[in-house]
C-alpha cells in the first residue's frame, strides 16, 4: 500500500495541471505497526514549492526558472556527477556539502538541493553564474 501511495504522490506531484499546481499534498500515512492507532499527516510539497520556500522572495522565481532549464524540475535529474534539481555537481562540491551538514544523497532531494543551490548562490555573490542555465 506504500508503494502505490508513494507512485501516486510521484504523479500528482510530477505532472500537475495549471489548477493544482501550487496546491501542496496533503495525505494521511496509515499506522505502520500494528496496534498503532493513529494516522499520520504529511505535507507533500512540489519542487517548485520547496524552491519558493528555501530561497528568499526576490530570487525564488528566477530560481525557479534556473531549476527548469537545469532539471526540468526534476529531484532525481542526473547528468554525470550533476544531480537535482539545480544540477550541483556531487565531486566539485563536495567539500562544502560537508561543511553545510548534506550528503551527496540529499541532493537528490528538493529540499537538499535547493539548500545546496541557495548557498553555491549566496557564495557566489548572489549570481547566477554558477549555472549553465540563467534565469
Amino acid at each position: 500500500m506504500i508503494a502505490e501511495l508513494a507512485l501516486a504522490l510521484i504523479s500528482l506531484t510530477s505532472n500537475p495541471t495549471d489548477e493544482w499546481k501550487d496546491a501542496p499534498v496533503e495525505v494521511q500515512i496509515p499506522p505502520l505497526h500494528m496496534g498503532e492507532d493513529t494516522w499520520s499527516e504529511v505535507i507533500v510539497e512540489s519542487p517548485e514549492q520547496v524552491i519558493r520556500r528555501v530561497f528568499p522572495d526576490e530570487y525564488e522565481s528566477a530560481a525557479v526558472r534556473v531549476a527548469k532549464c537545469e532539471s526540468g524540475l526534476r529531484e532525481d535529474a542526473r547528468n554525470g556527477q550533476y544531480w537535482g534539481l539545480f544540477q550541483i555537481g556531487v565531486r566539485v562540491h563536495a567539500g562544502r556539502l560537508r561543511e553545510i551538514g548534506l550528503s551527496p544523497e540529499e541532493l537528490l532531494s528538493a529540499s537538499g538541493n535547493a539548500e545546496a543551490a541557495l548557498d553555491l548562490f549566496i557564495r557566489s555573490n548572489r549570481t547566477w553564474q554558477p549555472w549553465s542555465c540563467k534565469p
